[in-house]
């Protein structure tokens, strides 16, 4: 008997065609735009332990000593390109778009997890990666630890998914939100995410 045929490959391919367009549309924009500066700033600036536990001024007060680990390793590694940086966030975006469809995949059918899951990736809403004009640098990886986070939630791994949780909060200090969705799928969802959420990928 032949195997049951791939349906999958129609997402990877509509993911990477998405991801690719975005690149192309984002190349010439100009990237170091308000927050950007601040993050590219932080970078290069050398680390030291009580400047990571500070209280960040510029921008938006707040303590995030990931979010400025991240911002030296960043400094390090490519300096002001801008180019590599886009392309790594654009990655990262890429990343919570497969987790947002893991998610979805035992409550809706395959095909509307993979529209819904699309539609995450292109919406307006998610301007920092469209136009690359304001906050990625901390609000795509605090998202992506967030997703990971209710992943692993809805598996029955919760001890696991305080790590991702800690990561985020440390972040940026948006992933409070986190904890009211764990709620929500807890207790309206139930436990047929535990069982979808293990067929993720």
């Amino acid at each position: 008997m032949d195997a049951a045929p791939d349906r999958r490959w129609p997402f990877w391919v509509a993911l990477a065609g998405a991801l690719g367009i975005i690149a192309a549309l984002t190349w010439p924009a100009d990237y170091l735009a308000t927050d950007d500066w601040f993050f590219v700033d932080f970078g290069r600036r050398p680390l030291t332990w009580d400047r990571l536990f500070s209280l960040q001024r510029e921008g938006t007060p707040a303590i995030r000593p990931v979010a400025l680990a991240m911002a030296r390793a960043e400094w390090l590694v490519l300096g002001e390109a801008a180019l590599p940086r886009r392309l790594f966030y654009l990655g990262l975006h890429g990343l919570a778009v497969v987790l947002a469809r893991a998610l979805a995949r035992r409550h809706l059918a395959s095909a509307q997890s993979d529209v819904l899951a699309l539609t995450f990736l292109v919406w307006p809403f998610h301007g920092e990666v469209l136009g690359w004009y304001h906050s990625a640098e901390t609000a795509i990886p605090w998202t992506v630890l967030g997703l990971w986070t209710a992943l692993l939630w809805v598996q029955g791994r919760r001890r696991l998914a305080l790590v991702p949780l800690g990561i985020a909060l440390l972040t940026r200090e948006n992933a409070v939100v986190i904890g009211p969705l764990l709620v929500v799928l807890e207790h309206t969802l139930g436990a047929p995410w535990r069982q979808a959420a293990r067929r993720v990928l």
